[in-house]
């Protein structure tokens, strides 16, 4: 299969982002819950969003905060700002097309840092220097609040995870909820990765081996989904709970995890909130 041209999957990026739902991006009662805590330690925060997530710089502009956008996509921070219901405000924010690791960004700075699953875009043996910059630009007391994943410890199978959502119809939350099931599947214990040509072949396989017709069609979708959202190639690099948090330890205090109630596979993607120890 032909490698997706990176350059045009982000042109098209909030086209893609319309199709996204939870888990895969944040919800309304993840961003509730950032938000009402952000209020609830600091009026009028400096914070600093580590890419494009229309969400978070929706909840930012809420809080009436200072608000900075790091990414090495211009094209992503354009093409998600469609997507922000405070569109209208895009010009009070500061730019930086910069990766995370280099970011030009003042030191002590910000009073918060948002990040949506960012940790595991890194490879594993950059996490901890990531991790030591955004330590380097949180005021003293300040906060990185992110997203992480927990893959689940017992796999189940792809057709198990069809099974579950047929009775619901194939519709957006559903495919979306099947997506997360398959980057789960993907996932490599012995490596700590999941990839997208894996999870393509998962796809593939049971699709050519199957003959139930139903199920075949969902499995279409869903590879048309994966396909035109996520780009081959792609991999995330994913540890497990003990070991991810005794990362964050190193650097943070871990003050609180929460989960929402608003959609099925909250406790696979919990909210962390690192305090700068």
């Amino acid at each position: 299969m032909k490698k997706t041209n990176s350059i045009s999957w982000h042109t098209s990026v909030a086209e893609r982002w319309k199709i996204y739902d939870s888990p895969a991006r944040p919800s309304k009662g993840e961003c509730q819950i950032i938000q009402e805590f952000i209020n609830s330690h600091k009026k009028n925060p400096k914070i600093l969003i580590l890419g494009s997530t229309p969400e978070f710089r929706d909840l930012a502009h809420n809080l009436r905060a200072e608000i900075t956008c790091v990414d090495a996509s211009l094209e992503m921070l354009i093409g998600m700002s469609e997507l922000m219901k405070h569109k209208n405000l895009v010009n009070q924010e500061i730019w930086f097309r910069s990766n995370w690791l280099t970011m030009p960004v003042t030191e002590n700075y910000y009073d918060f840092v948002l990040g949506d699953l960012v940790v595991t875009n890194l490879p594993l043996q950059l996490q901890p220097v990531f991790l030591k910059k955004i330590k380097s630009i949180l005021k003293p007391g300040g906060y990185f609040i992110t997203r992480d994943w927990w893959p689940p410890i017992v796999k189940s199978s792809l057709e198990s995870a069809i099974d579950r959502l047929s009775k619901r119809g194939i519709n957006k939350k559903s495919i979306n909820i099947l997506t997360w099931d398959l980057l789960n599947l993907s996932y490599n214990y012995q490596k700590k990765i999941a990839t997208t040509d894996e999870m393509y072949r998962l796809v593939k396989d049971l699709r050519q081996k199957g003959k139930d017709q139903k199920k075949k069609k969902w499995l279409s979708t869903l590879m048309k989904h994966v396909v035109y959202n996520y780009p081959l190639g792609k991999t995330w690099f994913v540890k497990m709970r003990p070991e991810a948090e005794k990362t964050f330890s190193k650097y943070f205090q871990i003050k609180s995890v929460q989960c929402t109630k608003d959609h099925c596979r909250a406790d696979q993607c919990p909210i962390y909130f690192l305090k700068k120890s």
